[in-house]
């Protein structure tokens, strides 16, 4: 569990998608998505072994770029 917490390793499946298009001009547009669905972790607390916790977490990504002669 401490490691989950301290690297955000919760996320176990993620979904990605890119693209890019290039213009007349030769310039270049790059989208990409990335989607990874809720997931939990349950287990014993390393500093307080009375206690357990619950670490959830999901995440969506969008990012562009543009490539361009300048």
């Amino acid at each position: 569990m401490l490691f989950a917490i301290l690297a955000s390793a919760v996320i176990e499946y993620r979904h990605n998608i890119g693209a890019s298009y290039q213009l007349a001009s030769q310039d270049n547009l790059h989208f990409s998505l990335m989607y990874a669905p809720e997931n939990s972790l349950s287990g014993q607390n390393v500093f307080d072994p009375n206690q357990d916790i619950t670490v959830s977490m999901s995440q969506v990504e969008f990012g562009f770029s543009y490539q361009g002669r300048w």
